[in-house]
């Protein structure tokens, strides 16, 4: 199984290879709501403050 969030939007820039190809094909993608908004680049950004 390979797990995907859905709050966020993919950064996934246009004409780059889909990185959930294989496991999309394989059915083994699964799209996971964490109940959360926080994105790696706020948690980056708060270590990085304190």
């Amino acid at each position: 199984i390979v797990a995907k969030g859905i709050r966020l939007p993919d950064h996934q820039m246009p004409g780059e290879p889909d990185p959930f190809r294989l496991p999309r094909e394989k059915n083994m993608l699964r799209l996971i709501d964490s109940g959360s908004n926080m994105s790696t680049d706020q948690i980056i950004t708060r270590i990085i403050d304190h």
